[in-house]
């Protein structure tokens, strides 16, 4: 009787665990296998015509098939690519990370997320293609090309500051926009439309990063930020959103204090003398006038940048 039993209760094991290898449930730690989930990834260059010292930006859009109710899987995130082609053939791989949350711009696990991208390479002249890529889906093609810089080397944007000192109660910090063109340039107002401001401090090969606050841009302004934003600007939404017009020739300037909001960004032990802090912001700017000789090429994003560093 003991053996008959003995037995019994052997066969029920291997019958239990035949059952738990074959039907068991994700949560009693039976590790699912990798699946791919149906994607529709697109993907919109900004403009398809480029001038070669702006930034190249394109937006990406990953959203579920229509009828794919499983999540995004962390396998496809992991394998996002954005591939360049570049006018000699070779090619550049980038992969982009995923959103904050890990699954989407909402919550987890919701339909997709959509985000900007852009080129992180002084580009060659001629024509590019370019693809998004998350796991086997791709994207429809997109292709653009990359033209001689000018009128841009007759553009300048950057940084001053009015003292090394930049934690002291009149410390500012002056946005120069030069235009030396025989255009005239529009661009949107600094904190408008996607327009952000950042600073941080630089030693050695340490650095920390912060934005600046919408309070210190408004007070700089005069405008709050308007909650509203278009992914290209053009002629038509630039008359709804606050903007700067510099005319031929001219030179136009804006001062942002710098206190008391720098102070009270610093974290540990930045900030201390000698340590270096930076400016910079992106310009989306239109040069001349709709239907003129540069329309094609706007909005032109130009960087403008400085740096100083901290003196007692």
């Amino acid at each position: 009787m003991v053996r008959a039993g003995s037995v019994a209760i052997v066969l029920a094991a291997v019958v239990s665990a035949l059952s738990a290898r074959v039907g068991a449930p994700a949560w009693s730690g039976h590790v699912p296998e990798p699946f791919e989930t149906s994607l529709s990834l697109a993907l919109v260059l900004e403009k398809d015509r480029f001038l070669q010292a702006e930034r190249i930006f394109l937006w990406m859009s990953t959203q579920r098939a229509p009828d794919e109710r499983r999540p995004i899987s962390q396998g496809q995130l992991d394998d996002a690519r954005v591939t360049y082609t570049r006018p000699d053939g070779t090619v550049r791989i980038d992969r982009p990370s995923a959103p904050i949350d890990g699954h989407g711009i909402r919550a987890p696990m919701d339909m997709g997320f959509r985000g900007g991208w852009t080129l992180g390479e002084f580009p060659q002249l001629g024509r590019w293609s370019v693809v998004y890529e998350m796991g086997s889906e791709r994207s429809a093609p997109a292709t653009f090309t990359v033209e001689a810089p000018a009128p841009l080397k007759d553009i300048a944007a950057h940084f001053e500051f009015s003292t090394p000192a930049v934690h002291r109660p009149d410390a500012s910090a002056i946005l120069v926009v030069r235009n030396r063109t025989d255009q005239t340039l529009r661009f949107v107002e600094l904190g408008q439309n996607h327009s952000i401001l950042w600073g941080g401090w630089q030693r050695g090969e340490r650095s920390t990063s912060i934005s600046v606050p919408q309070s210190a841009v408004a007070a700089a302004t005069g405008n709050k930020r308007l909650p509203m934003s278009v992914d290209r600007l053009d002629w038509d939404s630039i008359r709804r959103i606050p903007h700067v017009v510099v005319a031929p020739g001219a030179t136009w300037r804006l001062t942002i204090p710098l206190s008391p909001w720098l102070g009270r960004q610093v974290e540990g032990d930045w900030g201390r003398v000698g340590d270096e802090f930076r400016l910079s912001t992106e310009l989306q700017i239109l040069i001349g006038q709709p239907g003129g000789e540069w329309s094609g090429f706007s909005p032109v994003r130009l960087n403008a940048r400085g740096t100083t560093k901290r003196e007692r």
